[in-house]
């Protein structure tokens, strides 16, 4: 007889998304990562990036949490300010209108 129907699928892979006004970046990454977007991570996240970022690309990691948005755009202003080259997240954002006229590279899935 006939053989069964085979049908296979690729899941498709996550793309970045461009949300900043820059559409690349190049530099020293640093990284925040955990497994959920909480206050905590969010005040670990104003530390860093109230820091000299001297052109670093800050990567944060909230796995892509559902807790809540963990960038918008008073974090963002903070990043520019301080000299960041850009940030790629793995998480939500908020602000998204507001954050494609910054002069920052922005990454998200």
């Amino acid at each position: 007889g006939k053989s069964p129907l085979r049908v296979e699928a690729m899941r498709p892979r996550p793309q970045f998304i461009d949300y900043g006004g820059k559409p690349s970046l190049d530099g020293v990454v640093s990284t925040i990562k955990s497994s959920v977007a909480s206050s905590a991570v969010i005040a670990l996240l104003r530390q860093r990036l109230s820091e000299p970022g001297a052109g670093r690309v800050l990567v944060v990691d909230v796995a892509g949490s559902e807790e809540g948005a963990v960038l918008g755009d008073r974090l963002v202003g903070l990043a520019i300010r301080n000299n960041w080259e850009g940030l790629v997240v793995h998480g939500y954002l908020r602000d998204v209108k507001e954050l494609k006229d910054m002069p920052i590279c922005i990454k998200a899935l």
